[in-house]
C-alpha cells in the first residue's frame, strides 16, 4: 500500500511542531517524528484506526498519536492518503480538509 501525505497534512504537522518548539524543540521534533511514523504504519495496515466518528464513512479513518488525530482516506487497494492532522483537544473537526478531496 502506498501512503501519501497531502500538502495540508504536512503543513499541519509543521505547524504543530513549530508551536511546540517554542517551548521545547526536542519534544517538538520527537512528536513530529512519531506522527509521521504512525502515518507510515498505513503502508502495512491501511484500515488501521477507527472510522472518524464525525463522518461515519468506512474509508475515512483516523489514527491517534497522543492528543493528535491523523485522518486518512483509503483511495484504492493501492493508495491511502493522509489528509490532515490536528489536536483533538483544541480544534473542531476540520471537515473542509477532509471533504475537499472527494
Amino acid at each position: 500500500m502506498r501512503v501519501v501525505l497531502t500538502a495540508e497534512a504536512l503543513e499541519r504537522v509543521a505547524e504543530i511542531e513549530a508551536r511546540i518548539a517554542e517551548k521545547n524543540p526536542a519534544a517538538a521534533a520527537k512528536l513530529a517524528t512519531k506522527i509521521l511514523t504512525k502515518a507510515r504504519t498505513l503502508e502495512t495496515f491501511p484500515r488501521m484506526g477507527r472510522k472518524v466518528p464525525e463522518l461515519d464513512v468506512d474509508d475515512i479513518r483516523e489514527l491517534i498519536e497522543g492528543y493528535y488525530r491523523i485522518v486518512h482516506r483509503i483511495r484504492s487497494d493501492a493508495l491511502t492518503e493522509v489528509v490532515t492532522v490536528f489536536d483533538g483537544r483544541q480544534e473542531d473537526f476540520p471537515y473542509e480538509d477532509v471533504l475537499d478531496g472527494e
